[in-house]
């Protein structure tokens, strides 16, 4: 059998542009930490409302600067795990999360 035949599209891109940068890698760990951070903050509000939070009460648990944490939430809002809710504390809106829609199981045919 042919050897090239049983490499993996991802080996291929990895033997072409080598491995990934290490600041990228932080980047990203950065980021998982910072939203995770968020949703820790935020539990409970989606079955909640009054657990809802603003971004500068939120910057304030966290620590992070709030520009930061606005970054974060606007990029949670648009895949889908947090949105702002109807509620505001004087001119911020008050963020929820999202609930999670329960994984479908699959039917056995039979």
């Amino acid at each position: 059998m042919n050897k090239q035949n049983n490499i993996k599209p991802q080996d291929l891109i990895r033997q072409r542009r080598g491995p990934v940068p290490e600041a990228l890698n932080d980047r990203v760990k950065e980021s998982n930490k910072i939203k995770k951070a968020i949703r820790a903050v935020l539990e409970g509000s989606d079955l909640d409302p009054n657990k809802a939070k603003t971004v500068p009460m939120i910057a304030k648990e966290t620590k992070i600067a709030s520009n930061i944490i606005h970054w974060h939430l606007t990029s949670m809002r648009k895949y889908g795990t947090a949105t702002e809710s109807n509620l505001k504390d004087g001119q911020y809106p008050k963020w929820v999360l999202i609930p999670k829609e329960p994984k479908k199981k699959k039917m056995d045919e039979g």
